[in-house]
């Protein structure tokens, strides 16, 4: 099986339009599991797939989730979390490290009735103006090639490709390569430490 991630930037120097909450919806910051909406978020993770407690080890870990909140009884109808700590990440098998000053935007999830509606994209501005707010200096996303909507929506709000990490993966083995895409923009770091299982690992660097 072969997979292609993109490691994508967004440069927080440049302004960053504000999006409108489109209505009935309204978006709740979530910082602690102490928060009154943490419940609503916990339930919505992992009713969207997560495994149980995800979300709170997420947010013990400094990262942050946005909910977004339906219309009279919807409820939680999409979530997306920030995080400037280092982070595993399964689909790559790799801890992903932020640039200095950097944010990493990860797991976006809009429930199948709810898609449709602009609310991932509305998500992504939320984060990137709290970035901005935080005198952060890069917004950092990684997106499988195969994901287009994710994709389209990180470029509409100013995201571009940093680097590719291009995956070969067969029963006992997988051979990674890194290529950078763009020679002035950071993408962070990775690094092996996370590996749970026995891997032949052949990783190559580029630019």
């Amino acid at each position: 099986m072969t997979q292609t991630m993109i490691i994508l930037v967004r440069d927080l120097k440049r302004p960053v339009a504000q999006m409108p909450t489109p209505e009935p919806f309204r978006v709740q910051t979530i910082a602690t599991p102490r928060d009154e909406y943490f419940p609503a978020l916990d339930q919505f993770c992992t009713l969207g797939g997560f495994p149980v407690g995800w979300a709170q080890l997420r947010l013990e870990a400094a990262a942050r989730a946005w909910l977004v909140i339906g219309p009279d009884q919807a409820g939680a109808v999409a979530s997306a979390w920030s995080t400037a700590q280092p982070m595993f990440i399964d689909e790559i098998g790799y801890t992903f490290t932020p640039p200095q000053r950097g944010d990493y935007f990860f797991g976006a999830f809009v429930a199948p009735a709810w898609r449709g509606r602009h609310l991932q994209r509305l998500l992504i501005n939320r984060r990137l103006h709290a970035s901005a707010a935080a005198d952060r200096r890069w917004a950092m996303a990684i997106i499988h090639t195969r994901n287009r909507v994710s994709l389209r929506n990180d470029q509409s709000e100013g995201f571009t490709a940093a680097a590719k990490l291009m995956s070969l993966r067969r029963r006992d083995w997988r051979a990674d390569h890194l290529r950078r895409v763009a020679s002035s923009l950071p993408y962070g770091s990775l690094s092996g430490n996370g590996w749970h299982r026995r891997l032949a690992l052949s990783l190559g660097w580029a630019t």
